[in-house]
């Protein structure tokens, strides 16, 4: 699906296009312009919308893993692990310089990265969606591989060591900044203009030319194509529902 869409440069399909509408003519169906259109079924801005959904999934897990990187670094350094145990959870507070070293690099790092890259790639498979059950299925799809980690570590690993990591945490005392004291509204606040700061560089800047050639190409067929297709769509009060 995104090989079509790469192999040219989607703002000149949409400058035919729209060519074709000014003049109020038809291109022929052989050319590459309208055979790629025809190919697409997408609705105007359904990317974007599934994107800041998909994104939304991921904040959890990509924020989780910084937060989690922070709090190991912060861990104080001693010859043994320090481990406190309080109303049925083992807390962490303290760890080996090693020990601390290997998890941060071998852990922490490659689990942050993970959670980013499956967030970037995701939305790549849901940019290139040409239909919108398409869109909806790979979401769906995309939402159980970011379960597969956790899937392996409860199919690969015993019951007793599951118990062992599932109450165990690690626990380290911040000092918190007068600005962190708002975190009740100002986490989510951060989090929403972030999400879509993101999705609207991502949809609407880097594939810009790609969404501008779905909404030529939308306009294209409302034009020339749907006003032929007695069974295409649905009439609904006088408008014709269809893409």
């Amino acid at each position: 699906m995104q090989d079509p869409y790469e192999e040219v440069e989607t703002s000149k399909l949409a400058q035919e296009l729209r060519g074709a509408m000014a003049d109020n003519e038809a291109l022929p169906t052989t050319q590459h312009a309208v055979h790629l259109c025809l190919q697409d079924h997408s609705l105007p801005y359904s990317q974007s919308m599934v994107s800041f959904v998909w994104l939304c999934k991921c904040v959890p897990a990509i924020v989780n893993a910084a937060w989690g990187t922070m709090v190991l670094i912060s861990l104080p350094t001693g010859g043994q692990s320090t481990i406190r145990s309080k109303a049925g959870k083992l807390d962490v507070v303290g760890l080996p310089v090693m020990p601390k070293v290997l998890a941060v690099i071998f852990i922490q790092v490659p689990l942050v990265s993970l959670e980013l890259s499956l967030a970037m790639v995701g939305m790549k498979f849901l940019m290139y969606c040409n239909a919108l059950g398409k869109l909806l299925v790979k979401a769906m799809s995309l939402s159980y591989i970011e379960t597969v980690s956790a899937v392996v570590f409860v199919g690969l690993s015993s019951k007793a060591f599951q118990l062992e990591v599932n109450k165990s945490f690690l626990a380290h005392e911040f000092k918190r900044l007068w600005i962190f004291r708002l975190e009740s509204w100002l986490s989510g606040l951060i989090k929403i203009l972030s999400v879509a700061a993101v999705v609207l560089w991502y949809c609407r800047i880097r594939h810009g030319s790609l969404q501008d050639f779905r909404l030529a190409c939308f306009e294209y067929k409302y034009q020339f194509v749907f006003p032929n297709c007695g069974h295409c769509g649905l009439d609904f009060f006088g408008f014709k529902l269809v893409n």
